[in-house]
């Protein structure tokens, strides 16, 4: 847990990328909406243009943030950056040859201009016409090639520096590696993809034969969620929302294909709408009641005063930006890494969500343009165009009746991980043993002078320094100890707020 805990600090700076690219790319996408238009037209042309132009940017941003990671991971332990100029090349010929080896029957949504790398069929020896793009593989591609590039620079490291190929010095010899490994990796994925594309386009077919069943809901949304995590979700969404996975509807002899689609021509068309909207609806109830009851939760575990008031302001901005904008991602992220339990909770009733608003029979999409990596669905102003519509009285109070129960629910669920679930959910004992191994590792209760909480770290000030077992402290999880002029910031993850509210107790008794 402590290593998994330890990417939390090392992707910290990625994180901040990806939140803020997805917060502008949000407020640029709700200048472009047609409804916040509706509601507050804005027809500057520069700030037309500029809003265009910070959402490609940041939906570029976010398109390659597996790429991102992949920098940020592979400079992780190496002050040299070679590893890291060795991880760029064996990334693009991974990918070259996902493009190159994969079978050219594969459906047009597997597939991706990943960093703008594409070719053109006709000028090589390969079945078809037109563009060809590399294999779509997310966080999957990114972590071969992390492994095969810190595998190759570390046995480079250990290369006798004799031999028939001695010539070849330590660092050239790590890149051919890489790219040996990368060009057999790729070549694998290639040939296997259409085997795994196969296991979850069988998966889609069983959505699509009846997409108003909750089961299938269910299933999807679980899906969804999964797919943007690893960045595979345009794979789904080019199916389901605008392909005829996500069902039809024909008006003036034009075939509207998909639940985005049909929504979007619908409304354009101002027609009643027939059912369509319903794989958006869920993001209403996950933006604007779940996301931040996870905030507000999570921002409870700050027990000192000063630190709470210090972060309000930020805590309110992140709410309200949550429910105008709509980013699920970055909050997605930190639960994986954070709070893995409670990411394997949300991911379950993100299903429960959507089976639920399905047997309601709750339907609202919202107006969508740009490109299926700048969506941002779930914003509250898609709502607010509604609400003086009759026809949507119904379909608003079941979704926000659902979304208080949300509310509540994910509340209560995180508050509970917090305290409790992180370290003894089973109620095993296994609490007591390692609150009082932490109260050893800080030197005693009599040790204490301070002690208090953030989201991921116990801060710690005490009368003797010098009876601190650091050791103790990282054989119980603890990634990182930062000493400042007053206190020791101990990073022991999500068990933090557990371990002061314990310590604080013990404190109160002894007193």
């Amino acid at each position: 847990m402590r290593r998994w805990q330890s990417y939390y600090d090392v992707l910290f700076f990625p994180l901040l990328t990806i939140f803020t690219a997805s917060v502008i790319m949000g407020l640029s996408g709700l200048v472009l909406n047609a409804n916040f238009q509706a509601i507050l037209s804005i027809d500057n042309v520069f700030v037309i243009r500029s809003a265009e132009i910070l959402r490609y940017l940041c939906g570029f941003i976010l398109a390659n943030s597996p790429f991102l990671i992949m920098i940020k991971l592979l400079s992780r332990r190496y002050e040299d950056a070679t590893p890291i100029f060795i991880g760029v090349i064996a990334y693009f010929i991974f990918n070259i040859t996902t493009m190159f080896f994969a079978s050219g029957s594969l459906p047009r949504s597997v597939y991706s201009p990943i960093m703008g790398i594409s070719v053109d069929v006709s000028q090589y020896s390969l079945a078809g016409s037109g563009l060809r793009y590399p294999i779509i593989t997310g966080m999957l591609g990114v972590l071969i090639i992390s492994y095969i590039t810190k595998a190759t620079y570390r046995v480079s490291k250990r290369r006798s520096s004799y031999g028939y190929l001695a010539f070849i010095n330590r660092k050239a010899w790590a890149l051919i590696l890489a790219c040996l490994f990368s060009f057999v990796a790729g070549l694998i994925i290639a040939i296997s993809w259409t085997y795994v594309v196969k296991v979850f386009f069988y998966i889609f077919g069983l959505i699509a034969n009846d997409i108003t069943n909750p089961m299938n809901l269910f299933i999807y949304g679980f899906l969804d969620r999964i797919m943007e995590i690893t960045g595979t979700q345009t794979v789904i969404r080019s199916l389901f929302w605008f392909g005829e996975y996500g069902g039809s509807w024909i008006s003036n002899n034009v075939n509207y294909l998909g639940d985005v689609g049909v929504w979007t021509a619908q409304q354009a068309a101002q027609v009643v709408n027939t059912g369509f909207g319903r794989l958006i609806t869920p993001y209403y109830v996950l933006n604007i009641f779940a996301v931040p009851a996870i905030m507000i939760a999570t921002f409870s575990t700050f027990t000192d005063k000063i630190e709470k008031k210090k972060y309000t302001l930020f805590l309110g901005i992140a709410v309200i930006l949550s429910i105008i904008t709509g980013s699920l991602l970055p909050i997605e992220i930190y639960l994986l890494i954070m709070t893995p339990l409670l990411y394997l909770s949300h991911l379950f009733l993100t299903g429960v969500i959507f089976a639920l608003l399905a047997a309601l029979n709750v339907a609202i999409g919202y107006t969508y343009s740009g490109s299926l990596m700048t969506a941002t669905p779930g914003s509250i102003f898609d709502i607010l165009i509604h609400v003086r519509d009759v026809v949507y009285y119904v379909p608003l109070l079941k979704l926000t009746i659902v979304g208080i129960f949300v509310f509540i629910i994910y509340f209560f669920l995180t508050r509970y991980y917090y305290k409790k679930g992180c370290l003894d959910i089973l109620n095993t004992g296994k609490k007591k043993k390692y609150v009082n191994n932490f109260v050893v590792a800080i030197g005693g209760l009599s040790n204490v002078k301070r002690i208090y909480s953030t989201p991921t770290k116990v801060i710690l000030q005490v009368s003797d320094a010098g009876l601190l077992n650091f050791d103790l402290m990282k054989q119980q999880g603890a990634s990182k100890v930062v000493e400042t002029r007053t206190t020791f910031d101990i990073s022991y993850g999500a068990i933090s707020y557990l371990l002061v509210s314990e310590v604080n107790k013990l404190l109160k008794e002894a007193n």
